[in-house]
């Protein structure tokens, strides 16, 4: 639960830096996990869209933490969710840290 007020947070502070424009904004892509799949194609879509208007954007990066948690076959890691396979575990957000660490040091 601490885990999902820290991503809310870094969301708003995103959000209320870029409106300042002060430092860089470095928003993360839709996820999902098993009880989601009926909805990937609008994840795609979303993330797609979020990316391509980060593109016009000053100082802002689109972070792709998605795809470092799929298997080979393009489904997600079976282990790195809590039992309802939707909220992630210590797994899966080591694999968050990992990738987000870079953007929050700039």
């Amino acid at each position: 639960m601490k885990k999902q007020y820290l991503f809310i947070l870094f969301i708003f502070l995103c959000v209320t830096t870029y409106a300042q424009q002060k430092t860089y904004c470095n928003p993360i892509n839709i996820d999902y996990g098993y009880t989601r799949l009926h909805l990937l194609s609008k994840y795609v879509e979303g993330n797609k869209r979020i990316k391509n208007r980060l593109t016009t954007k000053p100082k802002t990066a689109f972070v792709n933490v998605y795809d470092a948690m799929l298997t080979k076959d393009g489904k997600p890691m079976p282990d790195i969710f809590k039992e309802d396979n939707l909220h992630k575990n210590a797994k899966g957000y080591a694999i968050w840290k990992k990738i987000l660490q870079p953007y929050l040091m700039k």
